[in-house]
């Protein structure tokens, strides 16, 4: 699999889906939440995931206003009664690319702004608390950005 051959396919997919405007933006925005509550369960198996539907899915749908960050509807903390393992380091993994995409130029206190405006449950003690290991996690964005921390 050729995830970046792949995420270029999905692009102009879903960029001309919202064009013609077949489908109601109320679906894409749906279908993005629902994945991305079952995508941290899948990225062990599959590592290229969260950059492959960032760039191939998320990304087309936010610079196409199909909807925006605030409407998305991220895995929520578990309830009482519920399993109360939550794993989060996908999230992480995602929105480290989309804030390479969406603030390039910002400082580092602008960023950190947006991400708290954009995904304010990401900055919650719940979700912060999910992350097994501060390296890990650094170790799985840079992986997945293909940079160094």
């Amino acid at each position: 699999m050729n995830p970046d051959l792949l995420a270029q396919h999905m692009t102009g997919f879903f960029t001309e889906m919202i064009k013609s405007k077949m489908v109601p933006v109320g679906a894409f925005v749906g279908g993005v939440s629902r994945f991305l509550q079952i995508l941290c369960g899948l990225v062990a198996d599959v590592p290229a995931l969260p950059k492959l539907f960032t760039n191939g899915v998320l990304m087309p749908c936010i610079n196409a206003k199909a909807f925006n960050f605030s409407q998305i509807k991220w895995q929520a903390p578990p309830q009482e009664g519920e399993e109360d393992y939550l794993e989060v380091e996908g999230h992480y993994i995602v929105m480290a690319s989309v804030i390479v995409d969406q603030c390039k130029g910002m400082s580092i206190e602008d960023k950190k702004k947006w991400f708290k405006t954009n995904v304010p449950v990401m900055t919650e003690d719940s979700y912060l608390e999910a992350v097994p290991e501060a390296n890990y996690l650094i170790d799985l964005v840079t992986e997945s950005l293909g940079c160094s921390a």
